[in-house]
């Protein structure tokens, strides 16, 4: 468990996991894994209005499933000898947040395969990544992000006329955005309004739309690390990952905003390469001298906006909808 301060919207915050595993499950030297967590903070921003300290919580479980082997079809395998140690990952998960008011559900599944083609060279494929992420409260939208409104409430104030007009948070904002996008004499007689209401709209639909993140990803990692003594060593790493462009392939529907679906889901699209390298010099007994570079590509069809978290030395970076600023 531990106590920590994690942004600025969150003042105080509480975590903890539990975990369950068996090393023999399966009495094959199988790993199973099974772990629940739950945080609980104090949010200065709460569009709930909830008079608790603890307004702002995420709850999960997630079961993992290791076999030290290649389990797959079709005698694939038989590719890869026993000597490169073949392992075959097996994960599922689940989590409900309710955060600053747009609460969300998450579903995670993955299916990976790893070995060790020597003693410095790994491999890794995600051959079955998917993340499935529903919202909860979108009605609370204009409540947290209220500069959003101001700018949308202006707007409306020009299209009716009257400078004392107010729209209605819950029940106006959304029907007036599409009313806005689909009337051509505003356009053309308030080109920048026009816009504002388009940008406006565009983020609305990004951030309170449930999505789907469907990935296939190969990573090759060279290390020549001996052990965790050796200061003297170099590390190398690529992945290089596809999100929705085959789930793509196999459905022609698309949504109102025109975006490819599965099961009425919009997709997360892109392709995305990640190169990481790490060199380390041992000077003396008690100094070491490092070089890190860490570089991403991302060409994108259905996602242009990306938060990239930097942790020490190796950015996280979490995918987010399509978002056009202009």
């Amino acid at each position: 468990m531990c106590i920590r301060d994690s942004s600025n919207i969150r003042d105080l915050g509480v975590s903890a996991k539990f975990s369950i595993v068996n090393r023999n499950i399966f009495k094959g030297a199988e790993i199973f894994k099974l772990s629940f967590l739950s945080s609980f903070f104090n949010a200065s921003q709460d569009a709930n209005k909830e008079e608790r300290f603890f307004n702002s919580w995420e709850i999960g479980a997630d079961m993992s499933l290791e076999i030290p082997r290649f389990v797959a079809p079709f005698g694939i395998n038989k590719l890869v000898p026993k000597r490169m140690s073949p392992r075959t990952m097996f994960t599922l998960g689940t989590s409900i947040q309710q955060n600053i008011g747009l609460d969300r559900e998450t579903v995670t599944a993955l299916i990976d395969y790893k070995w060790q083609y020597n003693s410095k060279k790994t491999i890794q494929l995600d051959v079955f990544n998917t993340q499935y992420v529903r919202n909860l409260r979108i009605g609370n939208y204009f409540d947290i992000y209220n500069s959003e409104y101001i700018k949308l409430n202006s707007i409306a104030k020009e299209f009716f006329n009257d400078p004392d007009y107010n729209l209605e948070r819950q029940q106006e904002t959304v029907s007036f955005m599409r009313t806005i996008f689909n009337d051509s004499n505003f356009q053309s007689n308030n080109p920048d309004s026009y816009r504002n209401n388009l940008n406006i709209l565009d983020r609305y639909n990004i951030i309170t739309s449930d999505f789907l993140i469907p990935t296939i990803a190969y990573s090759f990692t060279y290390n020549n690390q001996r052990d965790f003594r050796d200061n003297n060593f170099s590390f190398f790493k690529i992945r290089i990952a596809n999100s929705g462009n085959i789930g793509g392939l196999l459905s022609n529907k698309k949504d109102n905003n025109n975006r490819k679906t599965i099961f009425n889901i919009p997709l997360a699209q892109y392709f995305k390469t990640d190169i990481e390298y790490k060199k380390f010099w041992e000077i003396d007994d008690r100094s070491v001298v490092g070089f890190i570079f860490f570089y991403f590509n991302l060409i994108n069809y259905k996602i242009r906006f990306i938060f990239i978290i930097f942790h020490k030395t190796k950015p996280r970076i979490a995918r987010f909808r399509s978002y056009k600023c202009c």
